[in-house]
């Protein structure tokens, strides 16, 4: 995904079209469809206003690195320590500290490079680490 992409992701994100995301930017209409299609490279002054109103993280937006925004690691944390719970909870299995730590590390890894997870894959995960 290139930084155009991930602008756009920005923008679908928060329900915006291009004209509301521009207004809200503080750019013209056609510089943010110009950083949008790639037509022109997006100024970092561009970049710290999307981060100031949006919360984006500029290293993300520009590499695709690390995460959208610190809001979104502190929800995949979350669900990957209920998920991992509910999972050895249901199962009757007792976790040391350091074992669910470790497992909820790995199922945190798993979700930053998968995005959001199955049932599925989460069970064959889980399974997988008893």
């Amino acid at each position: 995904m290139n930084y155009a992409e991930r602008l756009n992701l920005v923008r679908v994100r928060e329900k915006m079209s291009q004209v509301e995301f521009s207004k809200k930017v503080g750019i013209s209409v056609r510089s943010y469809k110009n950083y949008e299609t790639e037509l022109r490279s997006m100024p970092s002054s561009v970049a710290l206003k999307i981060h100031s109103e949006f919360g984006v993280n500029i290293h993300w937006l520009f590499t695709g690195e690390g995460w959208i925004n610190a809001v979104e690691l502190d929800k995949v944390i979350k669900v990957a320590v209920i998920e991992t719970r509910e999972f050895f909870d249901n199962a009757n299995i007792n976790l040391t500290p350091e074992k669910e730590a470790q497992i909820i590390c790995s199922f945190v890894g798993l979700m930053m490079e998968n995005g959001s997870m199955s049932d599925i894959l989460k069970n064959s995960f889980f399974k997988a680490v008893m």
